[in-house]
């Protein structure tokens, strides 16, 4: 395996906010833990395996590929809910179709859309600061018109 090479299928990377922040997980100490009962963490994958499909396949019409996310799910009313954003520049990283195999080739990082430039941004600082307003903006101003052109 190289960096940036697709995986074959989309691998599930379980977390829980059980706690203050974010701890993976696995399906067996989930259920060991009582977090959940296996007929439901099995929902809840399948879930998020059909979201990432979906996701994949709006991507690709848009001359980007989903590379990776997260889905915050939960229950409500007895169903089973995505509590935050999907598919977003925020909660996913994207690269751009045009440009992968060549980059992939050469061994150079992707072209990206995500948040990580902020975390750069943060990182040349020094410090835990807030990025610029303007800087924000950009990112997100980028990840609409990406995902919907026009705006």
């Amino acid at each position: 395996m190289r960096k940036d090479q697709k995986l074959e299928r989309p691998i599930l990377t379980p977390t829980t906010k059980h706690e203050e922040h974010d701890r993976n997980i696995s399906r067996a100490e989930a259920l060991k833990e009582g977090l959940i009962d296996g007929v439901r963490f099995d929902e809840a994958a399948d879930l998020c395996f059909r979201l990432f499909a979906e996701g994949v396949r709006h991507a690709a019409t848009r001359g980007l590929i989903l590379v990776d996310t997260k889905y915050e799910i939960g229950r409500r009313d007895g169903r089973m809910v995505v509590s935050d954003e999907i598919h977003t520049p925020d909660s996913s990283r994207y690269w751009y179709t045009d440009t992968y195999e060549e980059l992939f080739r050469q061994g150079k990082d992707q072209r990206k859309l995500d948040k990580e430039f902020i975390r750069e941004w943060l990182v040349s600082q020094g410090s835990a600061a807030t990025a610029p307003f303007h800087d924000a903006r950009r990112n997100s101003h980028r990840g609409c018109q990406a995902l919907h052109p026009g705006l």
